[in-house]
């Protein structure tokens, strides 16, 4: 639950990033050792529970089945009540900024245009979730029509080490 309340709140502000990064890393990290590019599918998971545990929260999701098989593609596609839409790219052993910059240069407009017929979208943001070989997640995030250098980036859990 902790996962669709965070997707719920998700808005361009590293504080509602912050609690989407610690959802996930409470997701993955009992069974971290398990999770590997190819043993356990890192975006399955997720749209799992963000398209059954919730159903009526999101207008649209589409699945890693619809959208990630191909290269260039999305991993998920998630457009809110509100019609903004949310593209997101799943990573493993990156970071979350070279996950978003990903988002960015992906096929998205063709997934909208071909999956997403009729559905209302005002909005984009590009989202990029990277999860390293310690279970860390880092998340990076910026809305339609930011550069590259633009993109911000938050993780968890938080580094205090300095």
């Amino acid at each position: 639950m902790k996962l669709i309340e965070a997707v719920k709140n998700l808005a361009l502000s590293e504080e509602t990033m912050i609690e989407l990064a610690g959802a996930i890393h409470g997701l993955y990290h009992p069974a971290c050792s398990l999770v590997t590019k190819e043993r356990v599918s890192f975006g399955g998971p997720i749209f799992t529970i963000l398209a059954y545990e919730d159903p009526e929260a999101f207008e649209a999701v589409l699945a890693p089945v619809h959208v990630g098989v191909q290269q260039n593609k999305p991993d998920l596609v998630l457009v809110r009540k509100d019609s903004v839409a949310f593209v997101f790219t799943f990573r493993r052993g990156e970071s979350g900024y070279e996950a978003s910059e990903a988002a960015l240069v992906s096929e998205y407009e063709n997934v909208i245009e071909q999956d997403l017929k009729g559905v209302k979208i005002e909005s984009k943001i590009f989202v990029g979730i990277n999860l390293d070989v310690h279970c860390r997640v880092s998340i990076g995030f910026g809305k339609e029509g930011i550069q590259v250098k633009e993109i911000k980036e938050v993780s968890s859990p938080v580094d205090e080490t300095g």
